[in-house]
């Protein structure tokens, strides 16, 4: 019985260790994504276009917007970001991405300094690459959010930069009220 009990728990550490894997793995690949959005969006200027006119986002402490981009070399995909605390040193993001083969949910938490990623269900404690994982997700929202200086506080809102590249904001939503927990794991 003991010999059943051990290889049993050889093949539960194998399995996680497999999901460990596949999780830092997907980590990278997301944020291989996410820096080829902001290379492919950053520095070539553009153009944009709201449904309605203002002064945009410049002043917000919260921000909440879907993006969608598409065109260029990068794939189009659709994420939802949540950000609190902007402005400031202790800077919250949670990143929602869903797709048909998987789903995932990425936390910056600028107060505590911790990171975590989760993937299908999966939660990987990102938390020692704390600087880098907060550096990278910052500059990352903070050039959407300089995309969205014409943004008109209503409606949706399209930026065109100047190789192709485009990102349609909608669900944008000025100093909501988001609650800690959405920053937490």
């Amino acid at each position: 019985m003991g010999t059943e009990t051990n290889r049993q728990i050889n093949i539960y550490k194998m399995n996680s260790k497999k999901v460990l894997i596949f999780v830092a793995i997907l980590t990278v690949a997301i944020v291989i994504v996410a820096v080829g959005l902001f290379l492919a969006f950053s520095g070539k200027g553009g153009v944009g276009s709201s449904t309605s006119g203002g002064s945009g986002v410049s002043g917000a402490k919260s921000l909440q917007f879907t993006v969608k981009t598409t065109g260029g070399s990068t794939p189009s995909v659709e994420y939802t970001y949540y950000g609190k605390n902007i402005g400031g040193s202790n800077l919250d993001i949670r990143v929602e991405y869903t797709s048909s083969s998987f789903n995932y949910v990425y936390i910056v938490n600028g107060e505590l300094k911790k990171v975590w990623v989760e993937t299908n269900g999966q939660w990987l404690d990102l938390s020692s690459q704390y600087q880098s994982q907060a550096a990278s997700w910052g500059t990352t929202f903070d050039d959407y959010r300089t995309f969205l200086s014409g943004y008109g506080g209503s409606g949706s809102y399209t930026y065109h930069s100047t190789n192709g590249e485009t990102a349609q904001y909608t669900s944008v939503v000025l100093n909501p009220s988001l609650p800690d927990s959405l920053f937490t794991h």
